[in-house]
């Protein structure tokens, strides 16, 4: 299946929330650690933003993303930095890419794990 049609029943099937305001550089695995304990995590995209890298994190079940829902903010930081989380709306293809680090070479869209 492609992976923005995945992508996109991800967000209407209510299986996927936005985490924003990650320090530069973030990798899917560091955002997949967060959210160990609530379920599966089957996709992490991460992609840049002006007010810092947002990955879009993809469960497996409803169950998985109400509990990631629920985790108290101070437990989700990474280098110091405390995301926000909500629910992902639209698909990433929608998405405008980024070209605001790695010396104006675009910034990978995907890193699946």
């Amino acid at each position: 299946a492609d992976p923005a049609d995945l992508m996109a029943n991800a967000v209407k099937k209510g299986t996927a929330l936005d985490v924003g305001g990650l320090p530069p550089g973030t990798s899917g695995a560091q955002v997949r650690v967060l959210f160990v304990g609530c379920g599966n995590v089957t996709q992490v995209t991460i992609f840049a933003s002006r007010k810092g890298d947002v990955a879009r994190v993809r469960f497996a079940t409803k169950t998985a993303l109400r509990k990631a829902k629920r985790l108290p903010p101070e437990t989700l930081k990474i280098r110091g930095t405390i995301p926000t989380v909500k629910m992902a709306r639209g698909t990433l293809a929608e998405k405008k890419p980024a070209k605001l680090r790695n010396h104006g070479k675009p910034v990978p869209e995907e890193c699946k794990i």
